[in-house]
């Protein structure tokens, strides 16, 4: 098994910023890049919690010429009080990742069988595919000759968007979602 690191850099802070409460903004931060990608996403640092600012996630480009490079990075304060933030201090990491730029949605379904016998053959083979891809048995239900079909059927039009392995759910381990609370107090809305 291979693993791949989609580290590609930490970025810093290129001059002071102080965000004010519940403020927004773009700021250029500064990165020594690994190597060189067409596309990286912008995300908190996994092991520091020096500011509260959020880093909102963004898909950036980090294949220029040298090792630095400027990035944007979209921050957040969702404090009630003002963030300082040094220059020099790290906002956020860059991690390698795969833009999908198209997705075959809805793809048209084959042409329909004619016969009763070509129909039960197909529907014997695709009872293979159907165990063999999605890891459904239809010979163990209840189901109806007619039910079967439009089962396979609808497998049949919405391949594109059927899961084949666990992988195709999507899944990532760089991407941590947390929310920062003030403090641990336990806290209930009014109504």
């Amino acid at each position: 098994m291979m693993f791949i690191n989609p580290y590609i850099g930490r970025v810093t802070a290129t001059k002071l910023i102080t965000l004010h409460p519940m403020e927004t903004r773009t700021v250029t931060g500064f990165v020594r890049k690994i190597k060189n990608t067409d596309a990286t996403i912008t995300e908190a640092l996994e092991d520091e919690h020096s500011h509260s600012v959020i880093v909102c996630p963004r898909v950036v480009t980090v294949n220029n010429a040298g090792r630095n490079a400027r990035i944007p990075v979209r921050i957040c304060n969702v404090t009630a009080r003002p963030i300082k933030i040094k220059a020099r201090q790290s906002l956020c990491q860059l991690n390698e990742v795969h833009v999908l730029r198209e997705a075959p949605v809805f793809e048209p379904l084959t042409a329909a069988i004619q016969t009763k016998t070509a129909t039960e053959k197909k529907r014997k083979a695709e009872d293979g595919n159907i165990k063999d891809q999605y890891g459904v048995n239809l010979e163990q239900t209840d189901l109806t000759d007619d039910e079967k079909n439009q089962v396979y059927k609808l497998f049949q039009k919405y391949d594109a968007i059927c899961t084949k392995h666990p992988p195709d759910l999507g899944h990532t381990s760089t991407v941590k979602l947390s929310i920062k609370l003030n403090n641990n107090t336990p806290f209930k809305e009014p109504y």
